[in-house]
């Protein structure tokens, strides 16, 4: 055993303690200490890498002779507006210009990744056993969220009422799986901090 002589190490030592002193003492000055240092940081990185966005993508094109990011500046700079009273109503044209332009990125985005690409994931041939289950689970799921009295009736009626039911254990197990992963997760990572402490900083 022989602790480790790097004050990196032992900074990092100290603040992974600090926090898991939450666990048993609530609010500790540690843990606030901790905390307020890791917000000053972020606030510190955060102003770092706002100038360094001004820079790269305002003043090096403007020196470079790219005047049409102009447009997008003075957009941002009409933001600041709102500040002023009486003229705060000169902001409302850059938000709709940003509220737009997200919208409508954003749609055609959601509409690839979240309708279309999930389309063809479940439109697989059924030459496997995986494929066939997840093919019936897809129906499945379908068939459960068929709410409706004349739809729950016509399953009864054509011997489908299973389908429904086996729906809403497919959404259980899909549930509990990612609950499951989510768990594992935070626990890789509260496993790593232990292997931390007990390696790198205690040596053992």
């Amino acid at each position: 055993m022989q602790i480790s002589q790097d004050p990196i190490v032992w900074l990092a030592a100290f603040v992974t303690i600090s926090i898991f002193s939450f666990v048993f003492w609530n609010d500790s000055p540690f843990y606030k200490y901790v905390q307020s240092a890791y917000l000053g940081v972020a606030a510190g990185v955060t102003v770092v890498v706002g100038w360094n966005n001004i820079k790269n993508q305002v003043i090096t094109p403007l020196t470079n002779g790219n005047y049409t990011i102009i447009i997008p500046v003075l957009l941002g700079l009409l933001l600041l507006i709102r500040y002023i009273p009486g003229l705060n109503w000169v902001a409302r044209y850059p938000v709709a210009v940003l509220v737009a332009g997200g919208a409508g990125l954003g749609l055609a985005n959601t509409v690839q990744a979240q309708f279309v690409s999930q389309i063809k994931a479940g439109l697989k041939p059924l030459n496997s056993i995986d494929n066939i289950l997840m093919f019936v689970g897809l129906l499945a799921v379908i068939a459960f969220f068929f709410l409706t009295g004349k739809t729950t009736r016509a399953m009864e009626r054509m011997k489908l009422g299973w389908l429904p039911r086996f729906g809403r254990i497919v959404l259980m197990v899909a549930f509990g799986a990612s609950f499951g992963t989510t768990v594992m997760g935070r626990c890789s990572i509260l496993i790593g901090r232990l292997q931390f402490l007990l390696t790198d900083f205690l040596g053992l």
